[in-house]
């Protein structure tokens, strides 16, 4: 062995996010009618703190849409149907404060609200997103963006534009419609537990597959 031979080093940082999804930045806005309905207020402070808590190890203590690390929050993420109007809860994340501030800007002050809006379309168009997809997110977040525009090259916000020519170029009139229907469900199937199957029994709100097994099965015996 040769004791002088010079050694090779791996300088490269060691922390770092393990993956990056900017995509999760588009996140569209709860349906009103689902509002406070979610895992977090459903299911209890102690179920939350350690989903919350497991979340923030899952990319290394980094943000999964920006990668940056310090504070970070737990964001529940949603596979919204807005034809059929179902929102099935798929898994909890984390993010920074600026990114989860992005996804829920609707209810910031007025006076944050451009600088998140801005950071974070920055974000969207360096992975290469499209513009028509962040035009939505707007709209579907204020229900008005006449005092808005955006500059397609850069996704800077600017001058006024109109709300019809928003949703003309970027949403559907089926999904406008879903959005605002009270026949919203929360499906929980992920969730296989006891708790997550009894709030399927206890509330229509709720659908889970555990719960249309035992009503099945129920039925079956009955017949």
């Amino acid at each position: 062995m040769n004791l002088f031979k010079p050694l090779k080093l791996d300088l490269s940082p060691v922390d770092k996010p393990k993956v990056l999804k900017p995509e999760v930045l588009l996140h569209m806005p709860i349906p009103l009618a689902l509002v406070g309905w979610n895992p977090r207020l459903l299911l209890g402070e102690a179920w939350w703190n350690r989903t919350r808590k497991a979340a923030y190890k899952l990319n290394g203590g980094f943000c999964l849409a920006c990668g940056g690390s310090g504070q970070l929050d737990a964001h529940e993420q949603y596979d919204m149907d807005f034809v059929k109007c179902i929102s099935v809860f798929k898994d909890v994340i984390p993010l920074c404060r600026g990114c989860h501030q992005y996804i829920h800007w609707e209810a910031l002050p007025d006076v944050y609200k451009v600088k998140i809006l801005e950071r974070g379309n920055g974000i969207l168009w360096e992975a290469g997103l499209r513009v028509e997809e962040i035009k939505a997110k707007l709209v579907l977040g204020t229900y008005d963006t006449s005092h808005f525009s955006i500059d397609i090259n850069t996704g800077i916000i600017t001058g006024p534009v109109s709300t019809s020519d928003i949703l003309q170029d970027s949403y559907t009139y089926e999904t406008m419609a879903g959005y605002y229907s009270d026949s919203w469900k929360l499906d929980l199937s992920v969730l296989n537990t006891k708790a997550a199957i009894d709030l399927a029994r206890k509330h229509e709100r709720i659908i889970h597959d555990g719960y249309k097994s035992i009503n099945v099965n129920l039925n079956k015996v009955r017949d």
